[in-house]
């Protein structure tokens, strides 16, 4: 079996990575002492979002009547995602799709569309004018998604409709690898 590799990082991504930003520091302390009118009166209420707490009780009692909620779950949770809903879906595929290596809930990211992953996944891997090649057509907007942070460049590579699922794309993808290589591009995913 082939040995898969973790892309490297982008040069964003890697700068992104050197330097927290304060805001993080803000809730990880706001989050040791967070105020509760029955158990931490003394405690803060954070006034830096937009969540409302004056109307937590009212929603909760709401939702409760609907499915089983507690206040956190009203605020800004992890930005990648809840450690259970990760945690699922990990199992998920380790069941249903066996992996080389078992995937663990710290590699998945659950964002709140494609449009975001395309877009975070490009701008984790692509240098600014690094290539992507999309079958085409395509969803219009990918050239918006991977292009706006991330400065990728989405690379259209047309083919007839009836191959876009089979192996002998394989040979459109290559020409257009060829050709950006030519213009002393990088074609930098698929």
């Amino acid at each position: 079996p082939s040995v898969m590799h973790a892309p490297e990082l982008s040069t964003g991504a890697l700068a992104a990575l050197k330097k927290e930003p304060i805001i993080f520091k803000a809730f990880e302390w706001i989050g040791k002492n967070p105020y509760s009118k029955d158990t931490n009166p003394q405690g803060i209420i954070n006034a830096g979002i937009a969540a409302n707490k004056t109307i937590t009780p009212q929603l909760v009692d709401k939702l409760n009547s609907l499915t089983k909620v507690i206040d956190s779950d009203l605020e800004y949770n992890a930005s990648q995602g809840g450690p259970e809903l990760r945690g699922e879906i990990a199992g998920l595929f380790n069941r249903h799709f066996h992996p080389a290596a078992p995937v663990n809930p710290d590699d998945i990211v659950v964002t709140n569309g494609c449009t975001t992953a395309i877009e975070m996944l490009a701008f984790a891997t692509c240098e600014p004018g690094d290539r992507i090649l999309i079958p085409a057509p395509c969803y219009a907007a990918l050239d918006g998604d991977v292009g706006a942070r991330p400065q990728a460049r989405a690379t259209m590579v047309e083919m007839p409709l009836d191959e876009t699922m089979r192996v002998s794309q394989i040979k459109y993808f290559e020409r257009a690898i060829v050709e950006i290589a030519a213009r002393d591009e990088r074609a930098k995913m698929l």
